[in-house]
């Protein structure tokens, strides 16, 4: 499909949320430096008029894409929990498989854009402090531990450390089977 067809399509929720999926793609691959109004439009296929419409400005975009990704995330955590027969630390261990697994659901990775966000922005960061406050209330029940917090923590670690840099896959399946296992 032509970027003039696109343009003219009629649904204003596909039109942005096509936008946003490019938005995700250029903050995962690049971060959100990389993340122009010109590049935005180009990887999404429509016009920078196209985008405007749908978002005022730049940061009005980032700031969407950053909910997007939140409840994406939120939505890969709750389908872990879901497969998860033990309750204690249920909402850790969907935290450890989420990070260490950040293709699982996504086909361009929601854990990477949201690792290069949240250090970025300022704004972002007070997002992402709102969103796991609101969950560790969520799952306060289950996961109300120093001790399941610092296991959050190595696997906050760990997701940076392998978008830095590149770690074999086999030392990540055997941190994650260790910090799982601690869950427990």
């Amino acid at each position: 499909m032509s970027r003039v067809e696109k343009d003219g399509d009629k649904d204003p929720q596909t039109t942005r949320q096509s936008i946003l999926d490019g938005a995700i793609r250029i903050a995962a691959a690049q971060g959100l430096a990389a993340l122009t109004v010109q590049s935005v439009a180009d990887v999404s296929g429509f016009t920078k008029g196209a985008l405007f419409h749908h978002f005022s400005n730049k940061q009005v975009l980032i700031d969407a894409m950053f909910d997007e990704l939140l409840v994406r995330f939120e939505a890969v955590l709750d389908a872990h929990i879901e497969r998860d027969d033990l309750r204690h630390g249920c909402f850790t261990r969907a935290y450890v498989n989420a990070a260490f697994d950040p293709q699982e659901s996504e086909p361009y990775s929601c854990s990477a854009a949201l690792a290069y966000a949240v250090p970025a922005d300022e704004r972002m960061r007070a997002k992402w402090n709102r969103w796991l406050a609101s969950q560790l209330e969520k799952h306060g029940a289950t996961d109300q531990s120093r001790h399941l917090e610092v296991i959050r923590l190595a696997a906050d670690g760990v997701w940076i450390n392998h978008l830095v840099e590149d770690r074999p896959g086999e030392d990540l399946e055997e941190l994650k089977r260790y910090l799982v296992m601690l869950t427990r």
